[in-house]
């Protein structure tokens, strides 16, 4: 089935370049792919409500962060639905070693291609990882 970004293959480099923008750290080119009232599900953590909020968050990640390489693999497409395997390779300020780990990204989409809702479920984050790195 086709996604709001064409086929399979399309979609699949969709989902590179924004994987791209995150290894990249550019925040602009995250952000402008948001919608203002995105709702964030972020595995842990309370509910982020807002671009505004998301990039406090995203700002205060970054400035923890030493390595970061993401690959999002395109697993499910349902029109403005898509659900994504991650593989995230992290080192952090506070570890000396890096963290890999595995999760899922349920993302629905908004007429303007912008991410409206965001999912995130891992299940092989040390505990209290993501609050951790985030807040």
């Amino acid at each position: 089935m086709n996604s709001i970004f064409g086929t399979l293959e399309e979609t699949q480099r969709h989902f590179d370049k924004r994987a791209e923008l995150y290894n990249r750290r550019d925040f602009d080119g995250i952000l402008n792919g948001l919608s203002e009232d995105i709702e964030i599900h972020y595995c842990d953590l309370p509910v982020i409500h807002g671009r505004s909020e998301y990039e406090k968050i995203l700002n205060d990640r970054f400035s923890k962060i030493i390595h970061y390489d993401l690959k999002k693999i395109v697993r499910f497409i349902n029109g403005n639905f898509i659900c994504n395997d991650l593989e995230i390779d992290v080192l952090t300020t506070a570890s000396d070693r890096k963290q890999v780990k595995r999760a899922i990204e349920l993302l629905t989409y908004d007429d303007d291609a912008r991410i409206r809702k965001w999912e995130m479920v891992a299940n092989d984050w040390p505990e209290g990882l993501s609050s951790r790195m985030i807040r």
